[in-house]
């Protein structure tokens, strides 16, 4: 794995954390599990804009 890619993972961790804890703190009476949801599909849409950013900059330029 490159340093990049880890730099990429952990700003992605950090950043689905504070939607969780943010939209917690707004939204109170909402489903805990609808947000640890949410935060892991916003995690694996951060994956797959990280994998085609890679195949555009390897393969494309």
């Amino acid at each position: 794995m490159t340093e990049s890619f880890i730099v990429y993972v952990v700003g992605l961790f950090v950043v689905v954390a504070a939607l969780i804890c943010f939209s917690i703190l707004t939204n109170p009476k909402q489903y805990v599990s609808f947000k640890i949801l949410s935060g892991l599909g916003i995690f694996i849409l951060g994956f797959i804009s990280y994998g085609l950013f890679y195949i555009f900059t390897r393969f494309l330029l």
